[in-house]
């Protein structure tokens, strides 16, 4: 909710640093941070540090936000592991509820007024129809593997209700990234269960490239009769975000391998705009819009294969690696159109980290789980 900033909601955007540093504080009080996969994020967050120390014009705040992953990743992981290895089936049943809290609350929604609505998508309690549709995409994933963990007492049915009530609410958002992520997510989950298909794919993996080329995506979608919902025209565009890749890209040529430090996508683009356009410009140029590109912007080459290599290493930890292979194609792709990546303190970045907290746990014995 911390970008909402409706005056019933607002405390969300300072209450989200309270929650992080009454976190830190239980743990420095109960012995301290211990080892744990959360530190692999350290390598970016001492390289992102240092690089804004030395070139962010933005200063105390872009160092901060390098900082932050670090912080973010090792409270996250670092909770988790206390309350799983003591309750595990609490654990779960905690995080279930939270989730069920939150969408329930946005499904009652969509039938309020005007006011839950921008240009006609739903944007619910978040106040933004693309945050609202990636958190339910991202949610769905989290659901999707304690379903799979079987350590709550919630049935079969309850948690396929609860993700109809996701892709529900993705699709009254709007949301192309999220919608079309959740169909990648669900191919690439049933290509990984099924060892032949997915070799099958591979193979023809060339063949359906050639294929694509040929294929109008607009005209099929418009056969469809999908033409309002997916806002077809401008979908090629990325609704305008092609044309702020363009002029980002340049500026990553200037230093692709250093970047100049946090927060150094965002002072640009608002420089460009202040520079270059006048007038009321279009909603667009709010921002880069591609993860990929931020943090390139930010942190050069170098710091985004720091960045993967957090990936890396919490992916090869995880323990049901067909939902992880299709939440990180998810979450991949989200990256296209959203800059969740080059953020730590939004909504995305925490459950990623906690996403993968869950995959590193081994699944307790069932029967200790019931005793518990």
């Amino acid at each position: 909710m911390a970008s909402n900033l409706s005056p019933s909601l607002s405390f969300a955007q300072n209450f989200r640093f309270l929650a992080l540093g009454g976190a830190l504080l239980y743990l420095f009080y109960n012995k301290g941070i211990p080892k744990n996969p959360g530190n692999y994020i350290l390598p970016f967050a001492i390289y992102a540090t240092f690089i804004s120390l030395i070139f962010s014009p933005l200063g105390f705040d872009a160092v901060l936000r390098g900082l932050a992953y670090w912080l973010i990743a090792i409270v996250i992981f670092t909770l988790y592991e206390k309350s799983y290895f003591n309750f595990p089936a609490s654990t779960s049943q905690i995080i279930l509820g939270f989730l069920i809290l939150v969408f329930g609350l946005n499904s009652l929604l969509i039938f309020g007024g005007p006011e839950m609505y921008l240009v006609g998508r739903f944007r619910g309690v978040m106040g933004n129809p693309n945050e609202l549709g990636l958190i339910a995409a991202f949610s769905y994933g989290i659901i999707d593997l304690l379903k799979s963990r079987n350590e709550t007492d919630f049935s079969r049915r309850g948690f396929l209700l609860l993700k109809i009530i996701l892709v529900a609410i993705i699709i009254f958002t709007g949301s192309r990234t999220a919608l079309f992520g959740l169909i990648l997510y669900e191919i690439t989950f049933r290509l990984f269960q099924n060892k032949l298909l997915l070799a099958v794919s591979l193979l023809t993996l060339g063949t359906l490239y050639y294929i694509s080329l040929s294929i109008d995506p607009v005209a099929i979608i418009q056969s469809l009769g999908l033409s309002q919902e997916l806002r077809v025209e401008s979908l090629i565009t990325g609704s305008g975000r092609t044309e702020v890749w363009k002029i980002a890209w340049e500026e990553i040529k200037l230093n692709p391998w250093f970047g100049q430090g946090m927060l150094y996508d965002q002072y640009f683009i608002e420089e460009y705009v202040d520079q270059n356009l006048s007038g009321v410009v279009a909603r667009h140029w709010a921002g880069i819009w591609n993860s990929y590109l931020s943090l390139l912007m930010d942190v050069g080459i170098i710091g985004l294969v720091a960045f993967f290599f957090f990936i890396y290493k919490v992916f090869n930890l995880s323990n049901q690696r067909n939902l992880a292979a299709a939440f990180l194609v998810l979450t991949l792709f989200a990256g296209i159109t959203e800059s969740w990546m080059a953020a730590s303190m939004n909504a995305f970045t925490p459950m990623f980290m906690l996403y993968w907290a869950i995959q590193s746990h081994p699944v307790n014995d069932p029967e200790e789980v019931i005793e518990e």
